[in-house]
């Protein structure tokens, strides 16, 4: 992981404790979890916060130099994981990263959220 990506994903991190601290949930708060860090890639979301009302946040962060609309890259995993738990999924998309970072968030499943196409295949006997 680069160091601009440890550096927006620790804002991310610190956005959602603030955020939740901010709602008077600071029990919440000490909950949040790393876990593309300390788990790794694979499990289909970067970090586990938590909702107002105490159940898991998934939250997959999504970064580009440019601007709103430049594609970004997720994985079959990432997909069938949205889709899984869309309801408690969230989108956190961060763009204009090299300039003025900017933020928007969206809730649901990768497919359902924004538009999509297949860019890969895997072949096997």
């Amino acid at each position: 992981m680069s160091a601009l990506m440890t550096f927006l994903s620790k804002g991310v991190i610190e956005f959602e404790k603030w955020n939740l601290i901010k709602l008077a949930k600071d029990s919440l708060a000490d909950k949040i979890e790393w876990i593309s860090k300390e788990v790794g890639d694979g499990v289909g979301f970067d970090i586990l916060s938590k909702n107002l009302n105490g159940t898991d946040k998934y939250i997959e962060v999504k970064t580009t130099r440019l601007g709103k609309e430049t594609p970004f890259f997720f994985s079959s995993n990432e997909l069938q994981f949205s889709i899984n738990k869309a309801s408690f999924y969230h989108l956190y998309r961060l763009f204009n990263v090299e300039s003025e970072v900017k933020l928007f968030q969206k809730n649901g499943a990768l497919n359902n959220i924004c538009n999509s196409i297949p860019t890969m295949y895997k072949g096997y006997f």
